[in-house]
């Protein structure tokens, strides 16, 4: 349970969103997210959906690095989204991305998150 719970910090980490780069895209982060589309964040996590309704999405897929430099990929069926980051609401380069339970791999070890909450900056 440790591991696991170290494994969910470290894949937090990456996903953070303090300092939004620059862009002339006037657009929502979360606008980008849409079922088949693979997005690559500004970080290098990517995400895939398999379907999105309004700010639902199933058949999640995400695929980061984590802070010891391994691959870990999450993969969930259901989560919500939600326009912003925690510190700024109104931020229109980040979406949240809010998983209850997730399968993950990391370093060939299989292991079960809940309550994720990552937040992607494009």
């Amino acid at each position: 349970m440790k591991n696991a719970l170290t494994l969910l910090i470290a894949v937090l980490m990456w996903c953070g969103c303090a300092n939004p780069p620059a862009t002339s895209s006037s657009g929502r982060a979360i606008d980008l997210i849409q079922p088949g589309k693979v997005i690559t964040w500004s970080n290098g996590t990517t995400v895939q959906v398999g379907k999105r309704d309004a700010n639902t999405v199933e058949d999640i897929r995400v695929v980061g690095q984590a802070a010891d430099g391994r691959e870990t990929t999450l993969t969930a069926r259901i989560g919500t989204l939600q326009s912003g980051s925690i510190e700024n609401p109104e931020d229109r380069h980040c979406v949240r991305l809010s998983i209850p339970e997730a399968q993950g791999l990391h370093a060939g070890s299989r292991f079960v998150a809940h309550n994720i909450l990552l937040t992607l900056t494009r």
